[in-house]
């Protein structure tokens, strides 16, 4: 394979990548929205414990680590998720 080939493949692979990775974005937030409406949760409440998951699990993971691994995200725990809400009121504009 030339090197224009090559290049090619990788940028074709990058893209591929990035389509799946988007895809399965998409529907863990959608599971989640969902799981949590199931669980009776209220729209605001549920931007909130979403937005706590980003900036405190989310938000480490896609810095830290070898991104020449695969790592799964970390879980989605309603728990912690509300445990760092009610210890703080920087998610009270979120409405």
């Amino acid at each position: 394979m030339q090197q224009s080939e090559r290049t090619e493949q990788e940028a074709r692979d990058r893209e591929a990548a990035y389509r799946r990775g988007f895809t399965q974005g998409i529907e863990e937030a959608a599971r989640l929205v969902l799981l949590l409406q199931e669980l009776g949760y209220p729209a605001r409440e549920m931007k909130r414990l979403l937005a706590v998951y980003d900036d405190h699990f989310l938000a480490a993971w896609r810095q830290a680590g070898d991104l020449d691994k695969r790592e799964p995200a970390p879980a989605f725990d309603i728990n912690q998720c509300q445990a760092i809400l009610s210890r703080t009121t920087g998610y009270d504009w979120i409405v």
